[in-house]
């Protein structure tokens, strides 16, 4: 026989969705359909095979399957650090717990999710050639969207995990230098990816305790 503490759980009503729930099953179909349509839409018109916009570059070509793993490893980084920031700012504001820490960590979400997307898709490379942008104005634009954050939250700044921070832009620095001038002696690649890699653990890293602060939880027990 079924336990009747057993028998009492799926004796439960079922209780229907929420209103807002179906909202957003609505937009997330919303997304999906219009990813999906325009990623067909722009094979079509390119003339192409959709699985030149879906498929992974390694499943179309004879390249080692351990190719771009840096480049995965940090795609995904890129990633986890957005969503921590984005994350831990809205629940705070939703808590009630309304601080410029919150908005300071929205803010570098959104700044992380757009060097994230630049990062994977290589805007400043792939996008600036072809409709003619100089990839010194994605520089310029990262430039500027850094000392603003500094400037709107200069007060709260020196109250955060800092060093973190400051060792996040060592890192960017040095992979850009040697992405605009060149480090003589090294190999290139490791050392503008290798930096770059290590500045987004960083950031990852003062994400997650920035937000385990604005949500006071004690980073110390984590």
């Amino acid at each position: 026989m079924i336990p009747v503490a057993t028998r009492s759980i799926f004796m439960k009503p079922i209780e229907l969705p929420s209103r807002r729930t179906y909202i957003w099953v609505l937009g997330v179909a919303a997304f999906c359909a219009l990813a999906v349509g325009g990623t067909f839409l722009i094979a079509e018109v390119n003339d192409l095979s959709a699985g030149t916009f879906t498929r992974d570059p390694l499943a179309i070509s004879s390249l080692p399957w351990y190719t771009g793993y840096l480049s995965q490893l940090t795609a995904m980084c890129w990633a986890g650090t957005s969503s921590i920031a984005l994350f831990a700012g809205t629940v705070s504001k939703r808590l009630g717990r309304v601080s410029p820490s919150s908005d300071l960590l929205i803010y570098l979400g959104a700044f992380a999710l757009l060097m994230g997307l630049d990062d994977v898709l290589m805007l400043h490379e792939g996008l600036a050639k072809t409709v003619g942008i100089p990839e010194e104005v994605f520089y310029l634009t990262y430039a500027g969207l850094s000392a603003g954050c500094w400037w709107l939250y200069r007060g709260v700044l020196e109250h955060t995990p800092y060093l973190l921070l400051l060792v996040t832009l060592a890192c960017f620095a040095l992979s850009v230098l040697d992405d605009v001038v060149g480090v003589p002696l090294v190999d290139p690649f490791l050392f503008e990816d290798g930096f770059k890699f290590m500045g987004v653990i960083s950031w990852l890293a003062y994400h997650y305790r920035l937000g385990l602060l604005c949500l006071r939880i004690d980073p110390a027990t984590t």
